[in-house]
């Protein structure tokens, strides 16, 4: 279920937005809406480009570079959690985080944990 986030205003001026076009921008948005509590987020293509852009045509041939470009600007890092694509959604400074309290990890809002929620995943530096 989509959730209520808070952009706070340094992420239009940070060098990662900065970097990337406004589409990669608004499907980031909407993926740290998209995310749980646990900042988990489905990152099956058509779902994550359809909840981003509903009224858009996007080409599906356009989506890995989308979701490529999330990850190449913003530091997304994809796995699969319980058999479907997923992904920790980035916290820094720009975006106010999950509100589970669980254990911190370099540049990202805080990772899974509980028995459902341990995938293993590499945080990009």
């Amino acid at each position: 279920m989509p959730r209520i986030r808070t952009i706070k205003p340094d992420f239009w001026d940070s060098a990662d937005t900065a970097g990337a076009d406004l589409r990669t921008r608004l499907l980031f948005i909407a993926m740290w809406n998209w995310a749980d509590d646990y900042g988990i987020g489905d990152a099956t293509p058509v779902r994550v480009i359809g909840f981003a852009f509903p009224n858009d045509e996007i080409p599906v041939s356009d989506y890995p570079r989308l979701l490529s470009d999330v990850s190449d600007h913003f530091g997304v890092v994809y796995f699969r959690h319980e058999g479907r694509p997923s992904t920790p959604s980035r916290r820094g400074p720009s975006i106010s985080g999950p509100r589970k309290e669980l254990s911190h990890a370099k540049g990202w809002s805080k990772q899974p944990s509980g028995p459902s929620r341990t995938p293993k995943v590499q945080v990009k530096a």
